[in-house]
């Protein structure tokens, strides 16, 4: 498991740390494509983790690699480091030794412990440990009336804002492992097949697009169009074309109430209309 992390300050912008930090792994992960594919990597868990303490907001991605057994993780190590160094560089950022850090065989350990989960998922319920508060105790202590707390976790989520805090990518299709997202798509549409199994087949209700444009008018003091729709819940085009009759003719006898020296729709313009409107030029 690798850890990328770089400096950071309290007193500094978070949001341009934690955007510095995005910009510098986006970079590290298109330089080490080629390192990947030499080891046998065929997908990557990556996690972001946000601890607010001292220094601010320590934002650190933990990436899970996949390999092949046997591969040499010692050398790819120092090139991951090297790297990681190049690509903070590159963005305008600053790291130490501890910018980068790979534990080998990280998953026996995280398992025997029962930690893998939190540390690489959980992101708001992982005790802290002497790196900081997360975001979960922040809110916690704001509501107890900790104003710095209340100001932390502002600032944290305004930095953290817009970025997803786990990552799988493409790993599980690679494995033929059926994602979250599908599993919801499968349970809606058998709750959409189970809620339309009993309702009647669509109805196609159809009328002059000149009545909807009179009856939906917004100079008129009724919902036109929620009327129309109300109608037609039971798909019942008598009802519907009636209602439409019915605005269309409320409105031609509010027009004939209210003089105006031009038609009030355009549908009702002569062809002569604009006739009115020509001037003579003579020299």
């Amino acid at each position: 498991m690798m850890t990328f992390t770089m400096a950071h300050s309290y007193d500094g912008n978070w949001k341009d740390s934690i955007d510095l930090l995005h910009a510098a792994f986006k970079l590290f992960d298109k330089n080490m494509s080629r390192r990947y594919k030499a080891i046998g990597c065929m997908g990557k868990l990556k996690s972001l983790e946000a601890p607010v303490g001292v220094h601010g907001i320590h934002g650190h991605f933990h990436i899970l690699l996949t390999h092949l057994l046997g591969a040499d993780l010692t050398a790819f190590e120092a090139l991951a480091r090297a790297e990681w160094e190049k690509a903070v560089a590159q963005v305008g950022g600053k790291c130490n030794d501890h910018g980068f850090d790979v534990k080998l065989n990280a998953m026996a350990d995280y398992l025997a412990k029962q930690e893998l989960a939190h540390e690489m998922s959980n992101h708001d319920t992982k005790r802290a440990r002497k790196k900081g508060l997360l975001l979960g105790q922040l809110l916690d202590r704001a509501a107890r009336g900790d104003a710095k707390a209340s100001a932390e976790w502002l600032r944290a989520i305004e930095a953290l804002q817009g970025r997803s805090r786990f990552h799988a990518g493409d790993i599980a299709k690679k494995l033929g492992i059926s994602t979250c997202t599908a599993w919801e798509d499968e349970e809606r549409q058998a709750e959409r097949e189970i809620l339309s199994a009993d309702l009647p087949e669509p109805v196609r209700i159809t009328y002059p697009m000149r009545d909807h444009l009179t009856a939906t008018r917004p100079d008129s003091s009724r919902p036109g169009l929620a009327m129309i729709l109300r109608a037609a819940r039971d798909g019942d085009a008598a009802k519907v074309l009636q209602m439409v009759a019915a605005l269309c003719r409320e409105a031609r006898a509010r027009d004939r109430r209210t003089p105006n020296s031009a038609p009030p729709s355009f549908w009702d313009w002569t062809d002569d209309y604009f006739d009115q409107f020509k001037t003579c030029v003579t020299n």
